[in-house]
């Protein structure tokens, strides 16, 4: 009997393509991939394109949340008082205070002094002598001040951090303690502020550098104008850092003259 397998499957895969005839060659064979592809090109009918009607969207309501309540909502409530006695009330109730157990130090002096000296954090020998002017540190800055004629009862004592510590604190904490800082001064109103110390170069002022080179160069700290001179705990230790804060960084400034 004739074996006519592959003419069945010749004949099944020109079905398969879809067109209403069967050709066969004479003698019959597989078509070639060329072929099958002119085959189903020429049988495949082209259906005319209609065109589509676009209609508009439907108008979508966002709901936003208003400027004004993510404003309150990142606000601290140090930020919220009005006076200087509350203000210092709301930081020991703040995050960053509240779970300590030292001694809280908030900053003493007259409002709107003629300089506010600001210190990185409270020493145990001011806090044991009842304040900074009683400490030797103290005695000198008063006299190195009378002779710029400004007087200690002139000035304002805070600190960046206002708790004894041993070492600097976290890069994380440093932007609320400038927050924090900020407010404060906006409370006291000082004609000018003095940081004392490199790291108050650099966290509070933000500027980089060594505090031998850029001590004493006016800047800027919430409107109010500003510079770092040397820790007066290393004048006393170094008498030339005391005659280059006199001589260079205070002239430098040109806030006293």
């Amino acid at each position: 009997m004739p074996d006519f397998s592959q003419l069945r499957e010749y004949i099944t895969a020109q079905a398969e393509l879809g067109g209403e005839d069967v050709f066969l060659d004479e003698p019959w064979s597989l078509a070639s991939s060329a072929k099958v592809s002119h085959a189903k090109s020429s049988s495949v009918k082209m259906i005319p394109e209609r065109p589509v009607e676009l209609k508009p969207a439907a108008p979508i309501a966002w709901n936003l949340p208003s400027p004004v309540s993510t404003a309150t909502e990142n606000e601290a409530a140090f930020e919220t008082v009005e006076g200087l006695s509350s203000f210092y009330e709301a930081l020991q109730k703040d995050t960053l205070y509240a779970k300590s157990k030292k001694t809280f130090c908030a900053g003493e002096g007259k409002d709107t002094p003629s300089v506010m000296l600001v210190f990185y954090a409270p020493k145990p020998t001011e806090m044991d002598a009842g304040g900074l002017w009683n400490t030797e540190v103290g005695t000198m800055l008063s006299n190195l001040f009378e002779n710029l004629n400004v007087k200690k009862e002139d000035c304002f004592v805070t600190y960046f951090y206002k708790m004894p510590m041993v070492r600097a604190v976290s890069p994380l904490v440093v932007p609320r303690l400038r927050r924090m800082f900020v407010k404060e001064v906006s409370l006291v109103h000082p004609q000018t502020v003095i940081f004392f110390g490199e790291l108050l170069l650099k966290q509070a002022l933000e500027m980089q550098g060594s505090l031998l080179d850029m001590g004493g160069i006016p800047s800027q700290f919430a409107n109010v104008r500003a510079t770092a001179l040397i820790d007066p705990y290393e004048m006393i230790k170094d008498k030339p850092l005391k005659l280059i804060t006199w001589k260079t960084h205070i002239p430098r400034s040109g806030f006293f003259i």
